[in-house]
């Protein structure tokens, strides 16, 4: 997940147990930061049902995504 924020220009603030923290337009502000935010947590969501379906076929548990 982090490489995602890094990929969609965020700055990483911090990691909350297995959460991560970006932030988007700071400290420098810059043009487009909102649909670039958005656009992380599209694909971070979209990272997470391709590791479920990986777990699913291993025989693990699967988890759950949520967003603040």
């Amino acid at each position: 997940m982090t490489g995602l924020v890094f990929e969609h220009h965020g700055t990483l603030d911090k990691y909350i147990g297995d959460a991560v923290m970006a932030f988007w337009g700071a400290p420098i502000e810059e043009a487009g930061h909102a649909p670039r935010a958005c656009n992380t947590a599209l694909k971070m969501m979209e990272r997470v049902r391709e590791m479920q379906k990986k777990w699913e076929a291993e025989g693990n548990r699967i988890s759950t995504l949520g967003s603040a």
